[in-house]
């Protein structure tokens, strides 16, 4: 999933997610559905030149795993930064029921 994010494919994305997924990044308002957050992943794809995820600890309980991760990203002015994030993922068989991502993107676009 995260090579899919990695190499800014929303639709390869989407293929990990279950058709009623809940989704929410930071404080941004949740999206619900398969195809919404499919369009709102390229919109946010849209507004970058790439980004790179950094896996540094991987826990799972249940149909439970938290990601904790360094995200690098290259703003459209070129300029590149890394940022700390942690995901939640709840799974439901092999796709993502709820996806949660803890992080501030704010200085992407500062």
């Amino acid at each position: 999933m995260f090579d899919a994010i990695d190499t800014m494919s929303a639709g390869r994305f989407a293929e990990s997610l279950a058709p009623n997924v809940h989704f929410q990044f930071g404080n941004a308002s949740e999206v619900r559905g398969r195809d919404a957050v499919e369009a709102t992943v390229a919109g946010f794809f849209s507004s970058i030149d790439g980004l790179r995820h950094h896996l540094r600890g991987y826990w799972e309980q249940a149909s439970t795993a938290i990601v904790k991760l360094e995200v690098e990203y290259t703003r459209k002015d070129g300029r590149k930064l890394t940022l700390p994030c942690t995901n939640i993922f709840e799974f439901d068989g092999d796709l993502i029921s709820d996806y949660r991502i803890y992080m501030d993107i704010g200085p992407v676009f500062a």
